[in-house]
Parts: structure tokens; C-alpha cells; sequence
């Protein structure tokens, strides 16, 4: 199972709508075309698209691999069905509607009990950002020990910058039975 790790950080500007699936444990996820009106996505609905969220899907694979190509396909077919005068105009009904706040820096720590979803945690003072990682039985890579197995990481950005998750442990002095986080 890959790590449902994020990136949602000091600095995001917006609210970042594939984030909070993968945050609250969804299974599935979407996009959705509205017709433009005077509000923020209040406008009928031209068209909606959903895909699965599977349990190794990170923000980016969800994002590069899913939600991106489906959006320029569905944009295609919008536009299809607009100029064939087909396009519906379904009107959204305001009680089933969700709207999550930004995804900040807390939304995005790691709780190395259940350490998912996440992006972050603590060593030596300093933050370390966790990318690319899976909780694997292999013999190979940088483990970490967390409840019912061991997850490896693969990359990592620290005050050395974004590097190999090797790298961090040779750079840090990351050893064996050192703890992670608060």
C-alpha cells in the first residue's frame, strides 16, 4: 500500500479539492464542468466525471495520473456537447453540496501511529518533508517502524533540501532506533 501522503503547506493559496478525498479516506473522487454564473462553482452542471481513489494513489499520482487526463477529455466532451447543442444545464442541489476549507500545514502532519495521510514530521528540530513511500515488506531502503509494519521512503526535503531519502539519512545522521517526530 502506498502512503496517502500530501503536499499542503505554509503557502498554499487555495483550497485544494484533491487533497481533502484522500484526507478524509475516500474511495472515489471527481471533477466536475459548471455553467458560469455569479458565484464560485454554483452554476448548473455541464458535465461530471468521478474516478477511483486506490490505496497506493499519492496527490500527485491522483492528480497526473487521473484527474488531469480525465479533465482535458471532459473538457473535450463539454465543448462537444456544448456546440452540439446537447449540453445539459443540471441545476446543483445546495444541501448536497461540500466545501472544505484549506488544506494546511496541520492537515498534513504525520501521526506515525496511523501515518497517513501526511507529508511531514520532526527530526532533531528541524521539519522533514516525506515523499514517495510505501508500506512494503522489502529488505532494501530507508524504513521506518510504524504500527502493523514499516513504510520506506524514497524522498524527503529538509533544511538540506530535496533529496534522496539515503541522502537525508547520510546528510542528517539519521540512525537506527532514532525517532521521528514529535
Amino acid at each position: 500500500m502506498r502512503g496517502r501522503f500530501l503536499s499542503c503547506f505554509e503557502g498554499a493559496t487555495d483550497p485544494n479539492s484533491i487533497n481533502w478525498p484522500i484526507i478524509q479516506g475516500k474511495k472515489k473522487t471527481g471533477l466536475t464542468i459548471f455553467w458560469p454564473d455569479d458565484g464560485l462553482d454554483t452554476g448548473p452542471i455541464l458535465l461530471q466525471k468521478e474516478v477511483d481513489i486506490a490505496p497506493e494513489d499519492t496527490l500527485g499520482s491522483l492528480y497526473f495520473n487521473h484527474l488531469f487526463p480525465l479533465g482535458v477529455d471532459a473538457m473535450i466532451e463539454a465543448l462537444e456537447s456544448v456546440k452540439n447543442g446537447t449540453a445539459p444545464r443540471v441545476p446543483q442541489d445546495p444541501n448536497a453540496s461540500i466545501h472544505e476549507g484549506w488544506c494546511s500545514k496541520n492537515n498534513a502532519k504525520i501521526d506515525w501511529t496511523k501515518p497517513q495521510p501526511g507529508a511531514w514530521t520532526t527530526y532533531k528540530d528541524s521539519i522533514v518533508k516525506i515523499y514517495d513511500c510505501c508500506k512494503s515488506d522489502q529488505t532494501s531502503g530507508v524504513h521506518i517502524a510504524v504500527t502493523g509494519g514499516k513504510i520506506v521512503i524514497e524522498r524527503t526535503r529538509s533544511d538540506a533540501g530535496k533529496v534522496s531519502a539515503q541522502e537525508f539519512v547520510e546528510q542528517s545522521g539519521l540512525q537506527i532506533n532514532d525517532r521521528l517526530g514529535d
